[in-house]
């Protein structure tokens, strides 16, 4: 009887401990289940991880590339002036040559002789003028002679017309005396005019002696032409691109040397007509360029790593009608910007690459921070931990960089940080996580790019 009571009063206790031991056993399963799920690989989502790069002022420049053979500013063909026998050649290819020296000789013999020829003839046509001239001198002295002569004349027949007419004493001068004077003063007279007529045709044969001696020098002058084309001259300063004749040729009409000028070298293009505005504003009417002068960058296969400079001479007024195209013609350095190395040559294939204009203080990112979506091209620029879209107009670009423009005025500033690596599925708000900054000029490859958060299989970490 006494037993009852204990065990009634013990009842409410076992059932606490039921309980909490219940809980207890809850609580094993949910820590367990969490741990299994930090097991399978579930976290929270990081911030993707993306490289940046600032954005630069400088100045970009539009550039047109293309390739040409280099030609001499001056390159002939020799010629003979005359046909002949070839007995000496003093000029071989390669070899420098100044103005006026001598690359090969003709059989001159004939030539001689006409040069000898034509001085005795001037030698007698001189003589002949002398003789003229003698005879001008000595038909005025005849006339001379003549005049006093008819002065005479007159006089005496003056003299005997007044005897004849007075009849003052008996030696009075009779009529046949007077008519005697009368005809002597008409001979006087006749003679004067005969001896001016002498002086004039003296005169006239004078002039024509001094012609003789003109043609005579003439012909002297054609026969010393004549003997100088025997020799093959240079006409200008330049190099033996190639030599066609040797001694013992007879020559004729075909070239016998091909001389160029090695110091002066030229790129003649033929661009199309749409390009006229690009070449207009680095030339000027006189040729002369200014602020936007066209500069020319030329680099030859021949010659790796050299760097030639040059620029646009002039440009062709019109537009050939066939082709559509206009002439442009660029003058080159031979030499190398530092001096070094070898020189450029006629013939060489080069690269051109002309700077048709520039844009000082640019807005410039890297190429491969550039986005297209459809035709709209943008950058994503990083405010913070914030990748924010900004779209943009592409400008003049190089192998690397590229000007933008922003569509929104004063939308993009010098020294923001534009998103270059990772910027792929952004969207615009988008929290980023910026992981290092390129420098502008960068030009190592893109690092790979690392997995999302929920894709990691890192082990869950322990508590």
């Amino acid at each position: 009887m006494s037993s009852s009571p204990v065990s009634t009063r013990s009842f409410p206790f076992g059932l606490s401990a039921v309980l909490a031991l219940f809980a207890a056993c809850s609580f094993q399963m949910e820590s367990g289940r969490e741990d299994e799920a930090l097991a399978s690989g579930a976290r929270t989502r990081e911030a993707p991880r993306v490289r940046v790069a600032p954005i630069v002022r400088r100045e970009m420049v539009q550039v047109l590339e293309t390739t040409n053979v280099l030609e001499s500013v001056a390159e002939i063909e020799l010629l003979p002036r005359m046909s002949g026998r070839v007995v000496e050649v003093l000029a071989e290819e390669g070899d420098h040559v100044p103005m006026e020296a001598v690359l090969a000789r003709i059989d001159n013999r004939d030539a001689e002789l006409e040069v000898r020829d034509a001085e005795v003839a001037l030698v007698e046509a001189e003589i002949r003028a002398e003789t003229a001239a003698l005879a001008v001198l000595e038909s005025r002295a005849i006339q001379d002679n003549m005049k006093l002569a008819a002065e005479q004349a007159q006089r005496d027949y003056e003299r005997n017309q007044r005897l004849f007419e007075g009849r003052e004493n008996a030696s009075a001068l009779s009529a046949q005396a007077l008519e005697t004077s009368r005809l002597d003063l008409e001979k006087a007279r006749h003679d004067v005019v005969a001896s001016e007529l002498a002086w004039k045709k003296s005169r006239v044969q004078e002039r024509d002696a001094a012609n003789a001696v003109s043609r005579a020098e003439v012909a002297l002058e054609r026969a010393k032409l004549t003997h100088e084309y025997t020799e093959i001259r240079a006409p200008f300063a330049g190099v033996i691109a190639s030599r066609s004749t040797r001694v013992g040729d007879t020559v004729g009409s075909e070239p016998m040397f091909v001389l160029t000028d090695t110091e002066n070298l030229r790129a003649v293009l033929h661009r199309p007509q749409r390009e006229l505005g690009l070449f207009a504003k680095g030339i000027g009417s006189n040729g002369d360029g200014g602020a936007h002068t066209l500069t020319v960058t030329a680099r030859a296969e021949a010659l790796p790593g050299l760097v030639f400079r040059g620029r646009i001479e002039r440009t062709s007024p019109t537009v050939d009608a066939n082709s559509g195209s206009f002439r442009v013609t660029a003058r080159l350095d031979i030499r190398s910007e530092d001096g070094s190395g070898p020189r450029l040559l006629p013939g060489m294939l080069v690269r051109l690459e002309i700077v048709t204009d520039r844009h000082a203080g640019a807005l410039v990112v890297p190429k491969r921070s550039i986005r297209r979506e459809a035709d709209q091209s943008f950058v994503m620029v990083v405010d913070g931990e914030v990748a924010r879209r900004v779209d943009v107009e592409e400008g003049f670009s190089d192998d690397d960089f590229v000007e933008i423009v922003p569509l929104e005025e004063g939308a993009l500033e010098e020294g923001q940080r534009i998103v270059t690596v990772g910027a792929r599925d952004l969207a615009d708000g988008a929290a980023v996580s910026v992981d290092d900054e390129s420098p502008p000029d960068a030009e190592d490859s893109p690092p790979a790019v690392e997995p999302d958060a929920d894709e990691s299989e890192s082990a869950p970490e322990e508590e």
